[in-house]
């Protein structure tokens, strides 16, 4: 199985109209994948409802930091290839066309860079990897917050200080003309170059924070 694995935690508003609103789009742009979306069951009953009536697949955690909770995913043995996206953010056909590219590489990693900011080696919320070619996802990752924390953009230090030397020699960057340069020469690492030109993409680029239009807002009641 081929799943997009999302985590929520809480009920701000941009990201229960997020959650929603991928709920929908996800089969559209990922048909055949399932949504899996970890939470402490903090999130509102009426969105769960909602996402689980689209297909997704709630899992229920607790006592998991919340912003490494996503790439619990890799530890099902059910997995063949887990992607993991922010709930604020919007699937787009650029973006599943990089995914096709890197699935058709053969490498283990892969991770998207669309932006000038986006600078680490695995974006959390643009990055995929192979079932089965990183282990122990749980204790890595309660291991590394336990002494580095919980908070937001330290899952991307996890996954390029403690993942990528375990992938090294299997990872597939994509980025475009304005990407950092170091991204070209990360050891161990193919980097290729796309063009955002002409492509419609929600917020201007794969991984922007989007807000959420009426009609996404009434998804999630």
């Amino acid at each position: 199985m081929k799943v997009v694995s999302f985590a929520m935690f809480g009920n701000e508003s941009m990201y229960i109209d997020g959650m929603a609103a991928n709920a929908k789009l996800i089969p559209q742009f990922y048909p055949g994948w399932e949504m899996v979306v970890y939470t402490d069951r903090t999130m509102d009953d009426k969105v769960c409802r909602y996402i689980a009536s689209q297909g997704a697949h709630i899992i229920p955690i607790d006592g998991h930091p919340e912003w490494y909770a996503r790439y619990l995913a890799l530890d099902l043995p059910w997995v063949e290839v887990a992607i993991f996206r922010d709930s604020d953010s919007r699937p787009s056909k650029i973006e599943v066309k990089l995914v096709d590219e890197w699935l058709a590489s053969g490498k283990k990693a892969h991770s998207i860079h669309a932006h000038p900011d986006h600078g680490a080696i695995f974006m959390g919320g643009l990055c995929g990897f192979i079932g089965g070619s990183v282990s122990n996802i749980r204790e890595q990752s309660l291991s590394w917050s336990a002494t580095q924390g919980n908070k937001r953009g330290l899952c991307q230090d996890f996954l390029s200080s403690v993942l990528c030397p375990q992938l090294r020699g299997s990872i597939l960057l994509h980025g475009t003309p304005e990407s950092p340069q170091h991204l070209r020469h990360v050891p161990g690492a193919e980097f290729r170059e796309f063009s955002l030109d002409g492509e419609s993409v929600a917020g201007g680029f794969p991984g922007a924070v989007v807000q959420a239009t009426e009609e996404e807002r009434r998804l999630a009641g």
